[in-house]
């Protein structure tokens, strides 16, 4: 990302437009490759983390996926799944 930077604040013009949009490629690549390692990091800490089992209601989530489905029957439309 460091190299396609300097390459673009240093290259006085001499890139065109097709060789700039490679650049911001480039940029935008490096930027989304670092968070991708950022939250592989992150992840790998939480797997090393004892975990906690607790008790969940599904009950809400059920109800809502009820209505959801309800809705679109009401309206005549089908849903396949």
């Amino acid at each position: 990302m460091v190299l396609s930077v300097c390459s673009k604040k240093h290259s006085g013009g001499g890139l065109d437009e097709k060789g700039l949009r490679y650049l911001d490629s480039i940029a935008n690549s490096a930027r989304h490759m670092g968070k991708l390692v950022d939250d592989l990091s992150n992840f790998s800490r939480m797997a090393r983390q004892e975990l906690r089992h607790v008790r969940v209601d599904l009950g809400p989530l059920v109800e809502a996926v009820r209505d959801f489905f309800n809705f679109f029957e009401r309206s005549a439309r089908l849903v396949t799944y």
